[in-house]
């Protein structure tokens, strides 16, 4: 006897033949032998709609019968889309449920919409991220991490996988095509992308193969920064003219511009000019295309207009105010002693005693049998004994100690003499013959390059104030007005910046020199830069985009960007950097980034999560335990470990890492080599569900405990869901996901963390009942505004695209404690509507209240993770259901921002009755005036209270640099 699931398969056969009329016969017999299994009649639904049959199979099933929703409802929802688009066939079957239809009429509009792209720009126009009290741009103009070409495996630790690195290297052919992409995000210094350009121009002939085809994307968010890339780009782009850097005073000359540009705080007066000159340059390249709102492209560059208006802004900023913004002395590199003179006496006092325990540590592996040759080697080179080599480290000062010991690690050996001067004759020593004066080049400079003789310390500072100090001049392009307002100037090491110029696989190109200083390295790196400019020619492409790095990758993704058709849209190569530290981390990387990437052997994409590094774990050293911290970063942003990763998002890391700072690999996998069970899906779903409604901060970190990490919003949610679609999961399984949270009926669900990093210990799949009622109020908008790119939704909490409606409110913030102009990753807000006893309550962190029994809400709190905040007006912008406003109004609510680092209340509680209505979700007219209300302010005991939760150690902020008057990267832990 055939059995029920041959008759089923053979069905399916049939029906992908075209056969439609002998798949109903077998599906039927099928469904006759096992007439309890829905999956037969649910097989029936889409063929039965193609050949206008679907009442028959109707009949079939009782309409009270549930027990096979979601995946019959799914089916429905096919054969519905053919009865409404097909004439004679518009009449509703009984069975139909009416959430469903009504789902289905929405996506039937929906897909009109998304021929005219409505639904992608209503997407790319959402916040990505939850607001903050202030947007900070950093300006950071020199990073320290080693340049890594794009081809090439990019790693910054010692790395065992020799022939897994080679692997990687991508090669230009020497005959047929070649086309390469490649998307650096945030870009900074470009010092990648230039490294990329050295390599090309290493790795291409004389006459490059053709069709040569090679594409760079360079986003930033800061347009200063792009404005001194391009800087840095249109004086390579000359460079590349000449043939050789000695044959032409112009060709020396730009190098030591972009020599004292990327490097320097002070220039001499010749680089000034030729400064001046290419920012003259740039700006009216990039004037002439504003004045005409069109692109900048000149061949080997492209701009689009948005970010060309904006780049502009910086270059005239640098021509006019920018060149006395700061003092010269406000310029001159900050040293170390003057750095611990401004820090309290207990952090002084600790810093010494780890200087003391460094010099022991160092002279005890001096004298161990295992470092024996490496010591005699070093004996050797400074013209020793061991035993006196030894004696000379042994009687040197802790400070002493420790300056040396530095500048051995970090200073190339042709810059030696140039380190030791530096921090009293405070800049860095020019070549030869750029008009400086005799006596100081022949006295003072000449001697540093051949690393010779230095002056002594007092005699340095006196050369400086008698031939520098009147003469030399500013590096501008150091600066941002913006940032100005919001730091001091950073000063950056240039020498191990400039040691680490050349990849371990191109140190060769640098020939070794043991003179000529910093110079004789860096003018090097920027020749053979602009040699891979020359050989490139026509074939080579430059698209500069302003923008956040990873919405400028979901614009590509919608088509929301305005860029020429012939650009890629996947790319071989994508670099992140640490860029992941502040948009979201793997969840975003895993959902944004890697579905643009291509699916080959070679393709990969990297970033460096410095704050997501195995200090989290407790101080993780030994690198067997580096993957295991890993596994616990992606497990926090994404629900899922490391052996799901490849089922659940079609990636998978390529290497393991081997230090906390280096970069991490992934590919994209062209098919999923296998799908994770539903209920794993389910956790992870839900555990994604949870980071982006309820973000904890990262108490592991530091002792203060305000940094939030998951500074995304809930619609992140639904671009995983869009993948999971993407993926192959049933439509229908995903539907019900989002149907259960609308209607408040999630189960198996690990509850929300309240720890970061989550752990994976704790993961729970037990079936437990969680309340999803305090974000229902946002979420229905965004499922709403998802639906038609991903499924039909069949639920009754569904609402219309037309009830949406954009509500605008001034919410004045209480600053507590240092809160302004500090990194969005610190202070991220949730919107909090709800009845003034709710409000006043003294925690807003509902974790515990919704794991629960019962699945009442006894709380009015509504919380909402997306909108707009404009911090200078305090006017907060929303989309929420025309409906939900007025039951709010009604109800006499009032509405506030959360910081969700302390999940208090940390503003004026405004009447939802001064809620004022500026749009709808398409249009927002900005025009209409928002008055200002007055509202319930915070109480000094809820301030007090907001002050004690975040902050263990009262006006103590530990691991936020560049606050309390040190110095450094805000954001970044201390070392």
């Amino acid at each position: 006897m055939v059995q029920a699931d041959t008759l089923k398969a053979m069905g399916t056969q049939k029906y992908k033949q075209g056969d439609l009329k002998e798949a109903i016969s077998l599906y039927k017999q099928a469904a006759e032998l096992e007439p309890s299994n829905p999956v037969h009649l649910s097989n029936l639904w889409p063929i039965q709609a193609a050949s206008e049959t679907c009442a028959e199979v109707l009949n079939m099933v009782s309409s009270d019968d549930t027990s096979f929703r979601p995946k019959i409802s799914a089916r429905l929802a096919k054969s519905l889309s053919f009865s409404l688009h097909h004439e004679g066939h518009s009449a509703e079957p009984e069975f139909c449920d009416p959430a469903r239809v009504k789902a289905l009429q929405r996506q039937i509009v929906a897909k009109r919409a998304m021929q005219e792209n409505l639904i992608n720009k209503r997407l790319s126009s959402l916040p990505r991220y939850r607001a903050s009290p202030e947007q900070t741009l950093e300006y950071y103009v020199v990073g320290h991490d080693p340049v890594n070409s794009i081809l090439r495996s990019q790693h910054t630790g010692q790395d065992s996988r020799a022939s897994d690195v080679l692997a990687r290297h991508v090669r230009l052919p020497r005959k047929g095509p070649f086309d390469f992409s490649a998307f650096f995000c945030g870009i900074g210094d470009a010092r990648h992308m230039y490294g990329s350009l050295l390599d090309l121009g290493q790795d291409c002939p004389n006459r490059p193969p053709t069709p040569l085809k090679i594409h760079f994307t360079a986003v930033d968010i800061h347009p200063t920064a792009l404005a001194r890339d391009l800087i840095v780009l249109f004086s390579l782009k000359e460079l590349a003219t000449f043939k050789d850097p000695e044959s032409s005073k112009r060709a020396k000359h730009l190098l030591v511009m972009l020599h004292y540009v990327f490097w320097a705080s002070l220039m001499p007066p010749l680089a000034g000019r030729i400064l001046d000159e290419m920012v003259e340059r740039v700006s009216d390249q990039v004037s002439a295309a504003v004045a005409n709102d069109k692109p900048l492209d000149i061949g080997w560059l492209y701009i689009e207009p948005h970010s060309c208006k904006q780049i502009l802004q910086s270059l005239k900023w640098w021509r006019t105010d920018g060149k006395t913004a700061v003092t010269y002395e406000k310029m001159i590199p900050i040293l170390e002693d003057a750095y611990l003179s401004r820090i309290s006496s207990a952090e002084r006092a600790k810093i010494m005693e780890d200087r003391k325990l460094m010099k022991l540590q160092f002279i005890q592996s001096m004298k161990s049998p295992e470092n024996a040759k490496h010591t005699k080697r070093r004996a050797a080179e400074a013209g020793q004994s061991v035993a006196q080599f030894i004696q000379e480290w042994e009687s040197m000062s802790d400070d002493e100690f420790n300056k040396r010991n530095h500048m051995n690690a970090t200073v190339p050996k042709a810059a030696f003499k140039e380190k030791l001067v530096y921090p009293d004759l405070h800049v860095l020593i020019p070549p030869d013959g750029i008009e400086e004066p005799k006596t100081l080049e022949e006295k003072v400079f000449r001697p540093i390059r051949n690393n010779k003789a230095i002056p002594p310390p007092e005699e340095a500072r006196q050369i400086h104030e008698k031939w520098i100090a009147n003469r030399w001049v500013i590096n501008y392009t150091k600066l941002d007005a913006n940032w100005l307002q919001q730091r001091n100037v950073i000063e950056q090491d240039p020498f191990s910046g400039c040691k680490e110029l050349f990849s371990q696989e191109l140190s060769h190109l640098t020939g070794s020199p043991d003179r000529g200083g910093l110079y004789s390295i860096s003018s090097r790196f920027f020749w053979l830069t602009a040699m891979g400019f020359k050989k490139l020619q026509d074939c080579f492409k430059i698209e500069v985009i302003l923008g956040d790095g990873y919405a400028v990758m979901d614009d590509i993704r919608l088509k929301t960007l305005t860029r020429p058709s012939e650009f890629p849209v996947l790319f071989d190569r994508m670099h992140a950097s640490n860029v992941p530290d502040y948009i979201g981390g793997y969840l975003a990387n895993f959902t944004s980034a890697l579905p643009l990437l291509k699916s080959h052997k070679q393709a990969y994409f990297t970033c460096c999560d410095l704050l997501h590094s195995p200090v989290w774990e407790g101080g993780m050293t030994r690198p067997e335990l580096y993957e295991l911290s890993l596994n616990s970063q992606i497990y926090t942003y994404t629900g899922a470990v490391l052996n799901e990763i490849e089922g659940a998002f079609a990636v998978s890391l390529s290497g393991k890492p081997m230090s906390p700072v280096e970069y991490h690999m992934f590919k994209r996998l062209e098919t999923v080599p296998h799908l994770v069970k539903r209920d794993d899906l389910t956790s992870i779903a839900t555990a994604c569900f949870w980071r982006t409604v309820l973000p904890t901060s990262y108490k592991k970190l530091t002792n203060c405990v305000m940094q939030v990490r998951e500074v995304v919003n809930v619609h992140s949610f639904f671009r995983a869901l869009e993948t999971w679609k993407n993926l192959g999961y049933p439509q229908h399984f995903l539907a019900d996901l989002v149907e259960r949270i609308l209607e408040n009926r999630l189960e198996r669900s690990s509850p929300p963390h309240n720890a970061a990093p989550a752990p994976i210990a704790g993961r729970d799949k037990a079936l437990i009942s969680v309340c999803t009622t305090p974000f229902l109020v946002e979420f229905e908008v965004a499922a709403t505004l998802w639906e038609p790119r991903l499924f039909p939704i069949s639920s009754d909490a569904m609402i219309s695209p037309s009830d949406i409606r954009r509500y605008s409110v001034k919410i004045p913030i209480r600053r507590i404690v240092l809160l302004s102009n500090l990194p969005p990753s610190h202070m991220v807000f949730s919107m909090v509507f709800g009845l003034p006893t709710d409000l006043d309550s003294n925690s807003m962190d509902v974790r515990s209240a919704i794991v629960r029994s019962s699945r009442a809400w006894k709380s009015s709190l509504q919380f909402v993770s997306t909108f707009d905040y404009d911090g200078q007006d305090s006017l907060c912008t929303v989309l929420l259901s025309e409906r939900r406003m007025k039951a709010f109004i009604k109800q006499g609510f009032e509405v506030g921002l959360v910081n969700t680092a302390g999940w208090m209340i940390q503003s004026s509680k405004i009447p939802c009755s001064a809620m004022k209505a500026v749009g709808d979700v398409d249009n927002w007219d900005k025009s209409i005036e928002v008055p200002v209300v007055t509202g319930r302010t915070m109480t000094d005991a809820q301030v007090d209270s907001w002050s004690v939760r975040v902050m263990p150690m009262p006006g103590m902020m530990p691991g936020m640099p560049g606050m309390m008057g040190s110095d450094g990267a805000p954001g970044c832990p201390t070392q």
